[in-house]
């Protein structure tokens, strides 16, 4: 009985020690989830922050890019200047306001470098100054500034319209075309539904997690409780020993279930996925494929699985390049964004990305590939219809420059003459100056024309693009004064317009990238072709391509690349052996005869 009384006291003071214990860790995973939530909402809200202020840079450049270099006007003095007249206003705040309305912008202001407002959303301080605003100083210096204001203190001016919401506050300069700065663009984002959000997910994540933890925190305790009362008890008869297994019945039939769901999920998912996927065997053969796929190619599952390989339905074109792409995925384990051409069981073509894995077993066999499907059809159509716009605009302003701009230079050439002539007659010293000027009308009348020309080149279509290479080779060496020469020593079939454009487009773009970010001197477009295909490289001393593509924006590089995925062809950038930078477009060869741009 004194044994049993001693057990007793034992068993008392441990359940006293559990629970102390349990107390002591409840506390201590409220405080760690208190912190940490406080933490990680900080984060959070700095990263809004600066999401905002990097969206509000990019939204402020384009909408100065986009709208204000038209109201950048050359003065009588020769200087420029930013000035909107009121007659143009109306006009502004309507385009502005309709472009605005989907980026939470709450308030736009323009000044020029007097300080004054030229054009605001809120009319009411249209031609207002603000010469204490040190922001606009700073910006007016040649920097750009985004960051987050609260509500309280954004607002520059007293009797301006103000808005109970939190903003990121935005300057970014405006240039005229010689580099100067006229002005700044100021734009006024609202973030607050983004921090609310933010802070709202945040608190529906701490609350899942603070379930969750406590949920395992409390299993973890009755399992810590059921091992110290096994190890302190002094008996472990036949009936703990079945309520031990029964229990553990229990949770295998537990993760069983949890299996069946896992199981059912990914089921639901593959199957109901909007993008494609499907699975490989060793073989190629394809063993599984999920509806958004089969849609793409016109089949049922029972036409394909088992029966077809991705060889089967892509373009033939594409089986070899396929073959390349099955060793990288079986050697490197996987491959990504690869371009191909699904055909459709009706005939009609589908293009899609591809991206694709490999799984192996222990001993590195195949077991199969598994890969997912993106149908870009819709994008490629967009992409062309974007270029065909750009390509359209192109050749008005190249027509503008030539019929407009053009004769006016012509006109003032005469002018000049005429009153050189004047002058000389009278033996007035002002003579060699009209000259002078009759001499640099004459050379900006040229310089306007091969603009023209490389704007809009007269009848560009798949029967000259040689002759057009070589007019463009001629053309950048008149206007940059870098050596530029066309080669193409054997004929290469161009039997298409689009092809032709789209060719031309991507050498002139390459050679502009050559001359203004990479610097070079010497430049070579070279055409060749063979039964496999025909490839337009440009070759440039000067800068390599990585120190290029830091200085390069990038949208001239991604134009380039759609322009040659429209002609089935793919773009390379690489640095040459010898240093510089070399820009190559493979093309597959084509016999039929298309137009478009």
């Amino acid at each position: 009985m004194e044994k049993g009384l001693v057990h007793a006291r034992r068993d008392e003071r441990a359940t006293a020690g559990f629970r102390y214990f349990l107390l002591i860790s409840l506390v201590a995973i409220v405080a760690i989830l208190l912190v940490s939530g406080l933490g990680l909402r900080a984060i959070l809200r700095d990263f809004v922050i600066r999401e905002a202020e990097d969206d509000a840079v990019r939204i402020s450049a384009g909408i100065r890019d986009r709208e204000m270099a038209r109201f950048i006007r050359r003065t009588s003095g020769g200087r420029y200047e930013l000035n909107i007249s009121k007659q143009e206003l109306p006009e502004l705040d309507r385009e502005m306001r309709t472009f605005l309305g989907s980026f939470d912008i709450v308030k736009i202001k323009v000044f020029n470098t007097d300080t004054r407002i030229v054009y605001s959303t809120d009319l009411k301080i249209i031609g207002r100054l603000d010469p204490n605003n040190a922001k606009l100083a700073i910006v007016l210096g040649g920097s750009s500034i985004s960051e987050y204001e609260s509500k309280d203190s954004v607002w520059d001016l007293d009797d301006e319209e103000r808005k109970d919401v939190e903003i990121v506050e935005t300057y970014v300069p405006v240039r005229s075309p010689d580099g100067r700065i006229v002005g700044s663009f100021e734009v006024y984002k609202d973030v607050t539904r983004d921090l609310t959000a933010t802070s709202n997910e945040l608190l529906r994540a701490g609350g899942v997690l603070s379930v969750t933890v406590l949920s395992v925190f409390g299993v973890l305790m009755l399992v810590i409780h059921r091992v110290t009362k096994t190890i302190n008890s002094r008996t472990a008869d036949l009936m703990a020993t079945n309520k031990q297994l029964q229990h553990e019945i229990a949770q295998r039939k537990r993760i069983e279930q949890s299996l069946r769901e896992t199981q059912e999920r990914f089921g639901d998912f593959f199957e109901n996925a909007p993008i494609g996927f499907h699975f490989f065997g060793p073989d190629r053969m394809i063993i599984d494929i999920n509806a958004a796929e089969l849609q793409m190619i016109g089949y049922t599952k029972d036409e394909i699985v088992g029966k077809k390989t991705w060889a089967d339905l892509i373009i033939s074109e594409q089986r070899t390049e396929f073959e390349r792409h099955w060793s990288d995925i079986i050697t490197k384990g996987e491959v990504r964004n690869l371009k191909y051409v699904l055909v459709h069981k009706d005939g009609h073509h589908v293009d899609v990305l591809l991206n694709a894995s490999a799984r192996f077993d222990g001993e590195g066999n195949l077991i199969n590939t598994r890969g997912s499907v993106l149908n870009v059809t819709e994008r490629k159509r967009l992409e062309k219809q974007l270029l065909s716009i750009i390509e359209r605009e192109r050749r008005r302003i190249g027509q503008e420059l030539h019929d407009s701009i053009g004769q006016q230079l012509t006109g003032i050439e005469f002018m000049t003459e005429v009153l050189e002539q004047k002058l000389s007659s009278k033996s007035l010293t002002e003579a060699s100056y009209a000259a002078k000027i009759t001499s640099l009308v004459s050379q900006t009348t040229g310089q306007a024309r091969d603009l023209a020309k490389g704007l809009d080149p007269l009848d560009l279509d798949a029967s000259n693009l040689l002759p057009a290479l070589e007019a463009l080779a001629v053309t950048t060496e008149q206007l940059f004064g870098s050596s530029c020469k066309f080669r193409c020593d054997k004929p290469v079939p161009i039997n298409d317009t689009s092809l032709a454009i789209n060719l031309y487009r991507i050498a002139q773009e390459a050679i502009t990238n050559a001359i203004r970010h990479g610097k070079a001197k010497n430049i070579l477009v070279e055409l060749v072709s063979n039964t496999y295909g025909s490839i337009l490289t440009v070759k440039s001393d000067g800068l390599d391509f990585p120190e290029v593509q830091a200085k390069n924006k990038g949208m001239g590089l991604k134009i380039m690349d759609y322009r040659a995925g429209i002609i089935d062809g793919s773009l390379n950038i690489r640095k040459g052996a010898d240093g510089g930078t070399i820009v190559a477009c493979v093309f597959p060869n084509r016999n039929a005869n298309h137009n478009g741009g």
